[in-house]
C-alpha cells in the first residue's frame, strides 16, 4: 500500500531518474516513471509499486496526463540538455496546478572544479586544481552544438563523438567532418537508425551502454586513433570526469558543449531526503535529526574557515580551536594535511560536500579555504549555495564564518610595502581568461602598487608578457611562493626580464602572490578618449573622433556588456569602447582582410587587450559569439536589415547605433522602423568643421555630415 494518496511522477531517461525511482520504491512510495524510448524502459528495474509509461509527450499531452493521474508532484529528472522536454513539463505542471521539482545533476569532484566552472569565450583552457597542479589536457568550450561543429571544420584527425544520437545530423552535415567521425551511441534500434540517416558507415558506430571508465575511454581513443574527443558538459553522472582523465592520459583535445543554464533544483540525495522519508536513504536516520534551530549552538555547526597562506602556524587561535572541536573537515589536500588526526575529505565544492554531510550529519564540521574567507575566497560561493539550500529545501545548519590572514597582507608585511591603497586582484584559477590580465595592466598603469594572486609561474610569465605589450616593461615584480611554509621564497625581477624566453626556468605550480611596483604611474584620465592622430590609418575608412564620442554616448554601454562593432574599419570605435572598461567584451567585426590587419596593428600600437577581432561576414559570424548587449553598425555592406534581424534574434532588447553618410542608408533606416518594434529612437546629424591654416588665415574645413541613429529593440 502506498504511503501517498496521489502517486508522484518521475520523468526519467537518466541515471538520476533511475536512482530517484529506486529510492522511492525502497521507501514504499508508489510512483510512475515516464520514459521516451524503448531503451529508457529497458534500463529501469521492475518493481511492483512502480509503473513505467513509455512514449514522448508534448506539453498538451502531459497536462492531460497530469489531470488524469492527479500526482502529488512531478519530478523532472530529464537530461540537462533536454531543454524542450523540461519546458514542456514545467508548462504542463503550471497548467494542471501540480508541484514541479527539478532534479539537478551533481558536478565534478573537487580536483576538476575550477576547470569546468570557468566562464568566458570558447578557447583553450587548462584545468587547474585549487592547489595549482596543472593537468596536461586542453579543453575548448562552446556555447552550443552548432558552434562546436563549425570549429571541427578547421581540425584534422579522427573525432570521437560522445554527445549522443540526437545531434548526429548536425555533426555529420559536413563531409570533411563526417568522414572522420566515430560516434558512441546507445545500443538501441533508434540510435542506429539515426546514425544511418546521418550517413555514417557501420565501422564508424560504437554502440555501447555506459557507464564508461577512463580506462575504457582511453582504449577507444587509441583503437580509433582519435585526436579530438567531443562531449557535452554532462557532469559526474554523465561520465565527464572520466573523459577528462582519458584526454589527459592520451593527449587528445577535448571539445565541450556547455550545458544550458540549469534551473535551481534538488540533487537525487536531497530529493530522497526531503520527499522519500527516513527509509529512502539508509533506513536509520530521520531527516528531522539534521534540522537545527538557528539560535542553538553546540551541534550541527558548520565552520567556513580562512586558513591564511596555508601553514598551520598562520591560522588564528580561534580557527585552531574551532577545528579542534570538529568531527570532520573538508578542504584542499594541502590544507587538510595540516590536521592528520582529523577525519578529512579533500573536497571544497558544495556538490561534493553536501552528500557527506547528509550521510554523516556531524555535530561540528569545518571547510578550510586558503587565505581570508572574505578575500577572493571560495567560502563566499559555498555560503551562498548553502544558504539557498537552507532557505528553500529541507535542512538547516548554523554557519560560522572565521577570517584568516590573506596572502596579500602576509606578503605586504614581508616586503615592507603597505597594501592599504593598492588594488588587490586575482587570476587564481582563471589563467585561461586573457582579458583579466589586461584588466591588471590598466590598474598597474595608474597605481604605484598592485597585488595579484596567480596560479604559478605560468601565470606570472603571461602577466609579464602582457605588461610589456601594454608598454609597462619597467615594472618590478615581487613574487611570493609557498608563503608561511618552510620553503617560502620571495623573488624580485622586472617584467621585461621575466618575459624573456631564457628566463623561463623551472615551472612552479601553486598559489603565488605578486606585488607589481610601478615607480612612474600615470594620472588616470577622467574620459579615456583617443584622438584621431593616435590611430594608424592607411587607406581604411575611420569614424572620426567627434562622431565616435557621440556614438559611445548613444550606446549606453554598461559594465560587463558584450559589444559588437560591425564594419569596424580601423577599429577606432571598438578601441574607444574597450578603453571605457576592461570588463567589456568587445568584438571588432570586419570582412576586409587589410582592415583586419590594421585593427590588430592598432590594438598593439595602443596597448589594448579586451578587443576580439573577428574576420568574416556579418551577420553570419554572430552565431559563434556571445549574444550582444549593444551593437554599432558602421558598415553593413548593404545588409543592414539582415544584420538587425540577427541582432534581434540573439537579444530582443539590444541597443543599436547606426552611422550613415548617404541618404540611401537614412531612407533604409526609416523603412526598417516599420519592420522592427523599436523604442528610444534618436536621429541626429553631426557636422564638424576644423580650422586649417591657409597663409596668414585660418579657414574652416568641413567634414562630411554624419547621421547617427540610435534605438533599442522593444523585446
Amino acid at each position: 500500500m502506498s504511503r501517498m494518496d496521489h502517486r508522484n511522477i518521475i520523468f526519467s531517461g537518466t541515471s538520476e531518474g533511475r536512482q530517484l525511482s529506486q529510492g522511492f520504491a525502497e521507501a514504499g512510495l508508489s510512483h510512475i516513471v515516464c520514459v521516451a524510448t524503448d531503451y529508457g524502459e529497458e534500463v529501469m528495474s521492475p518493481h511492483p509499486i512502480v509503473e513505467i509509461r513509455k512514449g514522448r509527450m508534448d506539453a498538451e499531452a502531459m497536462e492531460q496526463f497530469f489531470r488524469e493521474q492527479k500526482p502529488g508532484r512531478v519530478f523532472d529528472a530529464t537530461h540537462p540538455f533536454a531543454q524542450e522536454a523540461s519546458e514542456n513539463i514545467k508548462t504542463a505542471c503550471k497548467a494542471a496546478a501540480v508541484d514541479y521539482v527539478r532534479i539537478v545533476r551533481n558536478g565534478l569532484k573537487g580536483d576538476f572544479g575550477n576547470g569546468v566552472e570557468t566562464e568566458g569565450l570558447p578557447g583553450e583552457e587548462e584545468i587547474t586544481s585549487e592547489e595549482g597542479e596543472k593537468n596536461a589536457v586542453k579543453i575548448r568550450w562552446f556555447s552550443d552544438i552548432r558552434s562546436c561543429e563549425k570549429a571541427l571544420h578547421l581540425t584534422t584527425g579522427n573525432i570521437l563523438l560522445t554527445t549522443g544520437s540526437k545531434d548526429l545530423s548536425v555533426f555529420a552535415s559536413n563531409e570533411s567532418v563526417r568522414s572522420r567521425l566515430y560516434v558512441r551511441v546507445l545500443p538501441s534500434a533508434q540510435s542506429i537508425l539515426l546514425c544511418e540517416k546521418a550517413g555514417l558507415l557501420g565501422k564508424q558506430i560504437i554502440a555501447m551502454h555506459g557507464p564508461f571508465s577512463s580506462e575504457l575511454n582511453e582504449v577507444l581513443i587509441r583503437q580509433y586513433n582519435i585526436k579530438i574527443l567531443v562531449s557535452k558538459e554532462s557532469g559526474r553522472t554523465g561520465g565527464f570526469e572520466e573523459k577528462v582523465k582519458a584526454a589527459k592520459g592520451t593527449d587528445v583535445e577535448l571539445y565541450v558543449v556547455r550545458k544550458p543554464k540549469q534551473d535551481v533544483g534538488l540533487s537525487v540525495e536531497e530529493a530522497l531526503w526531503r520527499y522519500g522519508g527516513e527509509s529512502s536513504l539508509n533506513g536509520e536516520k530521520s531527516h528531522q535529526n539534521i534540522v537545527l534551530d538557528g539560535n542553538r549552538t553546540g551541534r550541527n555547526v558548520l565552520y567556513l574557515i580562512g586558513c591564511g597562506p596555508g601553514s598551520k602556524k598562520s591560522l588564528t587561535q580561534e580557527a585552531i580551536e574551532a577545528i579542534g572541536e570538529c568531527d570532520l573537515i573538508f578542504g584542499a589536500k594541502r590544507l587538510v594535511a595540516e590536521f592528520p588526526e582529523k577525519e578529512s575529505y579533500p573536497f571544497y565544492l558544495f556538490e561534493d560536500i553536501l552528500p557527506i554531510l547528509l550521510e554523516k550529519h556531524p555535530q561540528k564540521s569545518a571547510i578550510l579555504f586558503s587565505g581570508d574567507s572574505g578575500f577572493f575566497s571560495g567560502a563566499q560561493q559555498f555560503w551562498r549555495k548553502f544558504a539557498e539550500s537552507q532557505n528553500n529545501r529541507h535542512f538547516s545548519f548554523q554557519i560560522i564564518l572565521l577570517p584568516g590572514i590573506s596572502s596579500i597582507s602576509y606578503m605586504s608585511a614581508k616586503i615592507g610595502i603597505p597594501w592599504s591603497n593598492a588594488p588587490c586582484l586575482s587570476v587564481h584559477g582563471r589563467s585561461a581568461e586573457e582579458a583579466v590580465f589586461w584588466e591588471i595592466t590598466e590598474k598597474v598603469r595608474t597605481h604605484p602598487a598592485v597585488f595579484v594572486l596567480v596560479s604559478g609561474t605560468g601565470d606570472v610569465q603571461k602577466l609579464a608578457k602582457i605588461l610589456c605589450q601594454a608598454g609597462l616593461p619597467d615594472c618590478t615584480l615581487h613574487l611570493g611562493f609557498q608563503l608561511s611554509y618552510e620553503d617560502e621564497s620571495i623573488h624580485t625581477i622586472s617584467a621585461a626580464e621575466y618575459a624573456r624566453p631564457e628566463s623561463k626556468g623551472e615551472q612552479v605550480a601553486g598559489l603565488c602572490t605578486v606585488l607589481i611596483e610601478n615607480k612612474h604611474p600615470e594620472k588616470k584620465r577622467l574620459l579615456p578618449l583617443q584622438s584621431d592622430s593616435n590611430f594608424l590609418r592607411e587607406k581604411v575608412p575611420m569614424t572620426k573622433e567627434m562622431v565616435r564620442h557621440a556614438i559611445l554616448f548613444r550606446l549606453h554601454l554598461m559594465e560587463h556588456d558584450v559589444f559588437y562593432d560591425v564594419g569596424s574599419g580601423t577599429g577606432s570605435v571598438a578601441i574607444e569602447a574597450a578603453g571605457l572598461s576592461t570588463s567589456l567584451s568587445v568584438f571588432a567585426i570586419e570582412r576586409n582582410h587589410t582592415a583586419v590587419d590594421l585593427i590588430r596593428a592598432n590594438l598593439r600600437h595602443l596597448g589594448v587587450g579586451n578587443v576580439c577581432v573577428v574576420e568574416g561576414e556579418a551577420p553570419e559570424v554572430f552565431s559563434s559569439l556571445p549574444a550582444p548587449s549593444c551593437v554599432f553598425v558602421g558598415g553593413s555592406g548593404g545588409r543592414l536589415r539582415d544584420i538587425l534581424q540577427a541582432v534581434y534574434d540573439r537579444n530582443a532588447c539590444a541597443s543599436v547605433v547606426i552611422s550613415a553618410v548617404s541618404l540611401e542608408t537614412l531612407a533604409e533606416f526609416s523603412e526598417l522602423q516599420t519592420i522592427f518594434s523599436i523604442e528610444e529612437v534618436v536621429v541626429e546629424q553631426i557636422s564638424v568643421a576644423n580650422a586649417k591654416a591657409l597663409g596668414d588665415y585660418h579657414l574652416m574645413q568641413a567634414q562630411n555630415p554624419v547621421w547617427v541613429m540610435s534605438f533599442r529593440f522593444a523585446g
